[in-house]
C-alpha cells in the first residue's frame, strides 16, 4: 500500500525490475497523488489475483500534467481485480486526471472490463481494450 503515494514531483518510474504482485495483497493508493506522472507501464505487474484492495490506486493520477500532454497507463490482461470484492476497492473507481483536461488513457490487451473484473470505472479513465503494447508506446 501507498508505495508512491503523494509523489507529486515524480515524472518517471521504471517498474521493470519490480515484483509487485507475487505476494502482495494491497495496492491501495499505490500511485495516488502522483500528479506529475504522465506515463506508467505496469507490464511487469503480472498477476494481481491475490490482491484484495486496489482502492484509490490511481486517484489524482496525472492531475498536474498540462492538458496539452497525454496521460497514459499500460496494464496487461493479467492485471485483474478478481480478488477485490468491494466496488470502491477496484483500481479505476476513484478519479484520475480530470476528463476536461484529457483524462487518463488506459491501454490493455484485455478484452473487456468484465473479464478483467474492473468494476465501476470513473469517467476520467478511458480504457482501450484489445490494445497492444505498441499501441500504448505510439500513443
Amino acid at each position: 500500500s501507498y508505495m508512491f503515494y503523494g509523489c507529486e514531483g515524480l515524472t518517471e518510474v521504471d517498474l521493470n525490475e519490480f515484483d509487485l504482485t507475487s505476494s502482495c495483497t494491497s495496492l491501495q493508493a499505490m500511485f495516488s497523488g502522483c500528479t506529475s506522472l504522465a506515463t506508467l507501464d505496469l507490464g511487469s505487474v503480472c498477476v494481481t489475483s491475490g490482491v484484495t484492495t486496489m482502492a484509490d490506486m490511481f486517484n489524482n493520477f496525472g492531475a498536474d500534467v498540462p492538458s496539452t500532454d497525454k496521460v497514459k497507463i499500460w496494464i496487461p490482461s493479467t492485471f485483474t481485480a478478481s480478488g477485490v470484492s468491494a466496488a470502491a476497492s477496484k483500481p479505476f473507481y476513484s478519479a484520475g486526471r480530470a476528463a476536461a483536461d484529457g483524462g487518463v488513457d488506459v491501454f490493455t490487451d484485455g478484452l473487456d472490463a468484465a473479464s478483467m473484473d474492473l468494476g465501476t470505472i470513473d469517467s476520467s479513465f478511458t480504457i482501450h481494450f484489445g490494445s497492444t503494447k505498441e499501441d500504448f508506446d505510439a500513443y
